[in-house]
């Protein structure tokens, strides 16, 4: 999608006339600050010319690089036409990624309309304990209520999954942390979006094997988040394979809310133990004995083409 939208846009601003255009070489003491002030007396409008520049950290300018330095009421105005258009194309963008996603086909999906009350569903994989069992609540729902039981998983799939979005709706009670998997293949060795620092807090995390039996868990990514107690919110988790790197992204929002247009947290993993596949589900971790329970509904695990 960025690729889309910086191809477009060069294309739009190709056709801006430029005049009066001054070519600067940078000098050994130079700083944008000072090139601005002394060109348009204001050292503020660094930020214009640096965007005029395509230069994307002012720091890193060095002694011989050119630059254009336009007239200052020119390059306002092309600065602003500039963000009018990313504005207009990044609108074009979400409403197009809105328009695929809808349009993708699960690659596996379960609502538990079809599973026993007060058993576990068919299919799904419990490798790390917990009390699990379909209950009834509006809908049917994958439910986890042991309040002592630490790191419960539920999972689905293939060991071979890759590059796929795995997206469910969830709703905790008490005293607890939740998330979704992505790339598990075994207890120690998976991803997860998941909250941290009791529901206030939202993480994109690394489980690696630390001996025989042990883990150490890496955050990989982390922003500020509150989940709201008894609210159901959907977790989106998309995660791809490269050649040298394997990338997260994630975003959470309240059901019955538009979906963010953008991801609201990204990641890389470029280390030699990065998972290039492997099964997607859910997790939930009791914090202290008035943990009451997790619940899960509607997840979808969607091929990323």
């Amino acid at each position: 999608m960025k690729v889309i939208g910086l191809a477009l846009l060069l294309t739009l601003i190709s056709g801006f006339a430029v005049a009066d255009v001054e070519v600067y070489t940078i000098q050994e003491e130079d700083t944008l600050e000072k090139v601005a002030e002394e060109k348009y007396g204001d050292a503020l409008l660094w930020f214009q010319l640096a965007k005029y520049n395509n230069i994307s950290d002012p720091d890193l300018i060095k002694a011989g690089q050119k630059i254009l330095i336009l007239p200052e009421a020119e390059l306002l105005t092309k600065i602003n036409e500039w963000e009018n258009l990313e504005a207009r194309i990044g609108k074009l963008e979400k409403q197009l990624s809105r328009v695929l996603g809808s349009a993708l086909e699960p690659l596996f999906e379960d609502n538990f309309e079809d599973d026993e009350l007060g058993e576990k569903p068919q299919g799904w994989l419990f490798p790390s304990g917990g009390k699990w069992r379909i209950s009834s609540f509006e809908s049917r729902i994958l439910e986890q209520t042991n309040r002592r039981a630490p790191n419960s998983a539920a999972l689905v799939g293939e060991k071979e999954w890759s590059d796929y979005i795995a997206q469910v709706e969830l709703r905790i009670a008490h005293s607890g942390e939740t998330g979704v998997f992505a790339y598990w293949s075994t207890h120690h060795e998976n991803y997860r979006l998941r909250t941290a620092s009791r529901r206030t807090e939202l993480e994109i995390a690394k489980r690696v094997p630390r001996g025989a039996k042990q883990y150490n868990t890496i955050t990989l990514g982390k922003i500020p988040f509150r989940l709201e107690d008894g609210i159901w919110y959907i977790f989106k988790f998309e995660v791809t394979t490269h050649d040298s790197y394997t990338y997260l992204r994630g975003k959470v929002w309240q059901k019955g809310e538009t979906e963010p247009g953008t991801w609201l947290l990204e990641a890389s993993d470029h280390s030699s133990s990065r998972y290039g596949n492997g099964l997607a589900g859910v997790w939930t971790i009791s914090i202290g004995t008035s943990y009451r329970d997790a619940r899960f509904d509607n997840l979808k695990v969607f091929e990323v083409r």
